[in-house]
């Protein structure tokens, strides 16, 4: 009886044994499979950052080349730029050349206008002067010429029919040929034998001394 006892004791002894090591197996394997799955995150996770960290690099890359290309560009342009004030900074310097020209002919037309201005005011003075010696000597020769006409002509009567004018009359006793004086002559001096304020208003029936030169 002892013995089944301790037989069936062992077999439980046995059995616990068993179980024990079954439900520690299955317990291991339950934070296996936890941390196998851990791990699977830990892996996507991993992947993602990875493909994040590639991206990334990518976008990293073409900044770097965009960067790159500016940095490029802004050199051509402040190459360019340099070059355009060389280029002004020349056409300045031409510009201030010209400007510095055209100050010493614009001083010397002036000095040229001056001078001009002058000799206008001497030839303008000396116009004047000639112009009145000219009105004297015409005022001279006119009254020589009145008095040369008065000391030549000789009187004699006509009446004013109508139609009639002192250059009709000159001409009906045969002009320069008939009284010996030309046209200027006579009117000048019928003028001034009739006391006519004006030789070209005569009235019909006016008699009037008809003169001519001393034969």
């Amino acid at each position: 009886m002892l013995r089944k006892v301790l037989v069936g004791v062992g077999a439980l002894l046995v059995v616990f044994t068993l179980v024990c090591f079954f439900f520690n197996a299955w317990v291991d394997i339950q934070v296996l499979k936890r941390d196998l799955a851990a791990a699977q995150a830990a892996v996507v996770a991993a992947q993602v950052s990875a493909d994040e960290a590639k991206t990334l690099a990518s976008e990293a890359k073409v900044a770097a080349n965009l960067v790159q290309v500016s940095a490029g560009n802004a050199e051509f342009v402040a190459n360019r730029a340099e070059g355009l004030a060389g280029k002004a900074q020349a056409t300045a310097d031409n510009a201030q050349v010209s400007a510095d020209e055209a100050l010493g002919m614009a001083n010397l037309a002036k000095s040229t206008a001056d001078v001009a201005q002058t000799t206008a005011d001497e030839a303008k003075v000396m116009a004047d002067e000639a112009k009145t010696s000219a009105e004297l000597a015409q005022e001279t020769a006119g009254a020589a010429m009145l008095a040369i006409a008065e000391s030549e002509i000789t009187p004699s009567d006509y009446t004013v029919v109508a139609g009639d004018s002192l250059w009709s009359i000159w001409e009906s006793l045969g002009g320069e040929d008939g009284t010996g004086l030309d046209w200027t002559q006579f009117r000048d001096g019928m003028a001034s034998t009739n006391n006519l304020a004006d030789p070209g208003l005569i009235g019909v029936g006016q008699v009037l001394v008809i003169v001519s030169a001393t034969p």
